[in-house]
């Protein structure tokens, strides 16, 4: 628990914890930090590979115009998570 506490606390304002999961929202993309919460997310899936991470980052990509990256990223990710829902989600809001 102290553990989880001093994470937490060491973790960006971009990458908190929000409801269930590893990245409910992302805090930035939501006041138009987009390029900083890019970054955040961009470290949070080179460590992870969490799908949930793929789905945030590539709806910033998708919110910055690089529509072929986030349908790459996703793409990756999907191969390794298939029955990811966060990412599912974002694929089926952000169609071809």
């Amino acid at each position: 628990m102290q553990q989880q506490r001093r994470n937490r606390q060491r973790r960006p304002h971009g990458l908190q914890q929000h409801g269930r999961g590893p990245l409910r929202s992302t805090p930035l993309q939501h006041i138009g930090r987009l390029d900083e919460g890019k970054g955040w997310l961009e470290t949070a899936w080179d460590r992870s590979k969490d799908p949930e991470v793929a789905a945030h980052l590539g709806e910033t990509f998708w919110l910055m115009g690089r529509t072929d990256d986030a349908h790459r990223l996703w793409g990756e990710a999907l191969a390794a998570h298939p029955d990811s829902r966060p990412l599912l989600r974002a694929i089926e809001r952000h169609p071809r």
